[in-house]
């Protein structure tokens, strides 16, 4: 039998947990989009909430690639062009008017992104992409305890529960790959794997 080394940085490893994505329900999705949802908000909290409601119309468009948004990326007809960050395929998207009402409040002639504020702090000073995200994830935890949700509130949360509801809905894999910009179906197929617990048990419940 093999002797394994079990010093720090020997060579025994033990296998790599999948991390559990969690989503939100569809009861829990509306409230973020509720007229008066959290209440009254400071400016950074309501930036949060917008930029949380834009990434799920976005087909749950990742925050970098959020953070990263020009305004002529976009054409007349409201159709977004642009690459993932991460695997630099190519999306199209549609803009619906929910995000259009959020793009028009943001818009600055002395910046071409979208979202200048995740570029800046409140000082002005430049701010880079985990600091963004940190703060950004920050808020999105305090938005998601008032508004009662079950699972701590981030941006990835805002991607998982796109993607999960176009599962539960019987939408095909190789649509939701593409909206979410995945270099293969496999990709998507396990990134699914975690959060489609519940449709199983729809679809078994259907049956019985």
């Amino acid at each position: 039998a093999r002797v394994y080394d079990l010093s720090p940085g020997g060579d025994f490893h033990l296998p790599r947990q999948q991390a559990c994505h969690r989503a939100l329900s569809a009861d829990e999705l509306r409230r973020l989009f509720l007229p008066d949802a959290a209440g009254q908000l400071s400016t950074p909290m309501a930036q949060t909430l917008d930029v949380l409601r834009f990434m799920f119309c976005l087909c749950g468009l990742a925050f970098r690639d959020v953070r990263n948004l020009h305004h002529d990326m976009i054409d007349t007809h409201w159709h977004l062009t642009c690459r993932r960050s991460k695997t630099g395929a190519q999306l199209h998207l549609h803009i619906p008017p929910e995000a259009r009402a959020i793009l028009y409040r943001y818009r600055r002639q002395d910046s071409p992104y979208v979202f200048p504020f995740l570029h800046s702090d409140a000082a002005g000073r430049p701010l880079k992409a985990e600091s963004a995200l940190r703060r950004l994830n920050r808020h999105a935890h305090i938005l998601g305890s008032r508004l009662g949700l079950g699972i701590p509130l981030t941006t990835y949360v805002m991607r998982h529960t796109w993607a999960t509801l176009m599962l539960e809905t019987g939408k095909p894999v190789e649509l939701i790959s593409q909206c979410l910009g995945h270099s293969s179906i496999r990709t998507t197929q396990i990134y699914l794997a975690q959060i489609s617990a519940h449709r199983v048990e729809t679809e078994v419940e259907d049956m019985l």
